[in-house]
């Protein structure tokens, strides 16, 4: 899980959401903006007329019905083995849409039930889209069905046509399905091949998290999902520019990520564990900042609110302080400075809304200091370990988290 941000998913990532299940990482990426989706049809063609076309799709793991209408708008009806039943709308001019960002898809159907649903943004053969999958079927009946319909994204009307046709289109398609099935099962277990790392040209910014200094030598932690993939890895060090930072160890499986730069500050923080239900805690990032948020860095409060966290996950704290996209790796310190945790997740409000007819509020987690302790003693580094006991003001404890924290860009 994680809260970084990246440009182009969110996590604390910016500047969409990534999610996964209804978990959003706070750092600022996406992986699906850096490459397309096609539901181009590949086999077991068929016509069904009235503009329709139907058949198995590689790149969608099953069968597609795919209509394309005069403003260039495309519509796929589609049943497959790794996104369930899904509709998807794609046009050449529809260039604002961010491939791997969330947005809110509403479709009404003439004469039908209105319909809410999450969308993904993807580039589809090319063209600017947006995917809903894991539909109910009544939804895709209700869709078919209807005469025509229109499209609304994220409040604003997008598309609106005539369905001719739709209903035997989606029907052979569930048929084409049913006897591609093991096709579409084997198809939706390969591996996809990791991208080619980039080389036309130099390193370009992907996105930003946040970091924070554990040894007064340059080391830096930060989360797994911050520094993937990146081709280079830099550090705004406070007062001064950026400079280059090398990735000395990773856990993926914690989510946690060892930078080294030149130089450290002068004092670094204590690490604390065995915190309590409801103690209180700040976090300090640099959140939402290619939208306009202050680049100086972003201090919150708030208490803990669980000492597990999604699915009772005992390496995490689930926790009441507010973190946005680029939050991602930052530090959470308890009332006196001691470092407690790492930022790295937030709860998916939209999502969770959606399914839930509900908006959950200040949903977030951090991993805990103890599992950070392990991985950085794993990897040969000790973090100091007398622990802070004067009470700090919030202000002070602001200023505190400002001298040891900084925020660390992704270059691809």
């Amino acid at each position: 899980m994680g809260c970084g941000q990246r440009f182009g998913k969110s996590d604390l990532r910016m500047p969409a959401l990534a999610v996964l299940g209804t978990v959003a990482f706070c750092w600022g990426g996406s992986a699906l903006a850096q490459s397309g989706l096609s539901l181009a049809i590949d086999s077991d063609r068929q016509s069904p007329g009235q503009g329709w076309s139907v058949g198995f799709s590689q790149g969608a793991a099953g069968c597609v019905a795919v209509a394309r209408y005069r403003d260039g708008t495309r519509v796929w009806f589609g049943v497959s083995a790794k996104h369930g039943r899904f509709v998807a709308f794609a046009n050449a001019g529809w260039k604002s849409l961010v491939a791997g960002g969330n947005y809110q898809l509403r479709v009404l159907p003439y004469g039908g039930t209105r319909w809410r649903t999450e969308a993904v943004g993807v580039n589809l053969d090319g063209e600017g889209g947006v995917l809903s999958s894991s539909l109910k079927l009544d939804v895709m009946q209700d869709l078919a069905r209807a005469s025509g319909f229109s499209v609304e994204l994220a409040g604003r009307k997008i598309f609106g046509g005539e369905l001719s046709g739709s209903r035997r289109a989606l029907s052979m398609a569930f048929d084409c399905f049913a006897r591609n099935k093991s096709e579409a099962e084997r198809v939706a277990a390969r591996k996809a091949p990791e991208p080619a790392p980039r080389n036309d040209g130099p390193p370009r910014l992907a996105g930003n998290g946040t970091g924070f200094f554990v040894g007064s030598d340059g080391h830096i932690v930060t989360n797994e999902h911050v520094t993937k993939g990146c081709r280079a890895v830099t550090v705004g060090v406070p007062g001064n520019d950026f400079v280059s930072a090398t990735v000395r160890a990773t856990d993926p499986v914690n989510d946690l990520s060892l930078l080294k730069i030149a130089k450290g500050p002068a004092a670094v923080p204590a690490f604390r564990t065995g915190l309590k239900l409801g103690e209180s805690v700040a976090v300090f990032g640099y959140p939402l900042s290619n939208v306009g948020l202050a680049t100086a860095g972003n201090f919150t409060m708030g208490y803990i609110s669980a000492l597990a966290g999604l699915k009772n996950d005992t390496r995490e704290y689930q926790i009441s302080a507010p973190v946005q996209p680029g939050n991602s790796g930052g530090p959470m310190v308890d009332h006196m400075g001691n470092v407690v945790g790492v930022i790295n997740a937030k709860l998916n409000a939209l999502n969770v809304a959606l399914k839930q007819g509900d908006i959950p509020q200040n949903v977030n987690f951090a991993i805990k200091a103890s599992v950070t302790q392990n991985f950085l003693e794993t990897n040969g580094f000790n973090v100091r370990s007398e622990t802070a006991s004067k009470k700090l003001e919030p202000t002070d404890l602001a200023e505190h988290l400002k001298s040891f924290s900084v925020k660390v860009n992704c270059l691809k």
